[in-house]
């Protein structure tokens, strides 16, 4: 923490950074990692009510968190497959880009979307 207070104050004699009395500030703390680095621990909490636990898997932004990973939720999938062969290149350059989305999740993407590309 030493380290941090005299980084800290060196910004501030240089006039980089200066104290905030504002009423809107967030209270930060600054936790030392095992590597000895610093992360931010701000003060969140947690309504108890609302909250899940031990829960398999989590639906969450069209994709489906497990133990296993993430992955693309099967209905989005579907809706993807369900999609018109596109016959122009606009409709091309659509598709490659819903498709670049989930570029992670499908084998071997690069080389399928350069020879979509080269009928654009």
């Amino acid at each position: 923490m030493k380290e941090l207070s005299e980084q800290l104050q060196e910004l501030s004699d240089k006039g980089f950074i200066r104290p905030s009395s504002s009423a809107l500030g967030a209270s930060v703390l600054f936790v030392k990692k095992k590597d000895g680095s610093f992360r931010i621990w701000e003060k969140l909490y947690a309504k108890f009510s609302k909250c899940e636990f031990w829960i398999p898997k989590v639906q969450f932004l069209s994709h489906v968190i497990d133990s296993r990973g993430i992955h693309v939720d099967p209905a989005r999938i579907e809706s993807i497959k369900d999609w018109a062969s596109p016959k122009t290149p606009t409709e091309i350059r659509q598709f490659l880009g819903l498709a670049g989305y989930y570029r992670r999740f499908i084998e071997g993407f690069p080389k399928i979307a350069k020879s979509l590309t080269k009928l654009t």
